[in-house]
């Protein structure tokens, strides 16, 4: 039985937050990680699945990074860490 389909969960200026990886990335640890989602675009692979990659801008930093939806989670409005979005 396929699974149903989730889309796009974040729009852009949500408030989201990524968790640090389990195990080891050559040593480095970085901990959660805030920020906001500055775009949205759809990426279809050579497979015809079509995957939503997000734009984060994280706090303290000037540049973007990407990322797919399934390492981003909202931070929800009552969360210490929740804040207006940054325009």
């Amino acid at each position: 039985m396929p699974r149903p389909l989730v889309g796009q969960r974040f729009q852009i200026n949500d408030r989201v937050m990524k968790k640090p990886k389990n195990g080891s990335s050559a040593g480095r640890s970085y901990g959660v990680r805030y920020g906001f989602i500055k775009n949205v675009e759809k990426q279809t692979y050579s497979t015809g699945a079509v995957h939503t990659i997000y734009e984060v801008q994280w706090d303290g930093k000037q540049s973007y990074s990407t990322h797919a939806q399934h390492v981003l989670e909202a931070v929800a409005p009552e969360s210490p860490h929740f804040s207006p979005s940054a325009t």
